[in-house]
C-alpha cells in the first residue's frame, strides 16, 4: 500500500501544482477506489513571500478544507495536513498544521548551479 497525500493549488503561481481546491473532495473520494493507495491527507506550499505572515490566509483555507474532508472521511487514516517550510513553519503550525518541511533550515539554501 502505497501512502499518499493530495496537493492542493491555491495560488494562480505557474510554478506550483495540485488539485484546485473546489475539486478536492470530489479527488479524494474517487481516489478510495484505487487499488494500492491510501490518501493520509492534503499538502500544500503556500507562494513565497519575504513575510512569513502572508502565509496565514491560505494555512487557514487549506486547514477548512481538511476537517472538511476529515470529518466526512470514513477513513480515520485522513490525518496529515502538510504545509509550511522554512521559512513560514511557524505560521503553519499556528494554523494547524500536522507536518512541515524544513529542509533549508537544516541544510541551508538550495544552490541552482549558480557560480
Amino acid at each position: 500500500m502505497q501512502n499518499c497525500l493530495i496537493e492542493v493549488k491555491i495560488s494562480q503561481e505557474i510554478t506550483k501544482t495540485g488539485v484546485n481546491p473546489n475539486d478536492v473532495e470530489d479527488f479524494y473520494k474517487q481516489c478510495l477506489s484505487v487499488p494500492n493507495i491510501s490518501i493520509k491527507g492534503l499538502m500544500f506550499i503556500a507562494p513565497y513571500s519575504d513575510n512569513p505572515e502572508d502565509s496565514r490566509p491560505y494555512f487557514k483555507q487549506v486547514y477548512n478544507l481538511f476537517e472538511k474532508i476529515r470529518k466526512s472521511s470514513s477513513s480515520y487514516e485522513f490525518d496529515i495536513l502538510s504545509m509550511g517550510m522554512s521559512d513560514d513553519y511557524r505560521i503553519a503550525l499556528e494554523e494547524g498544521a500536522t507536518m512541515v518541511r524544513i529542509g533549508s533550515a537544516i541544510f541551508g539554501k538550495r544552490s541552482y548551479g549558480n557560480k
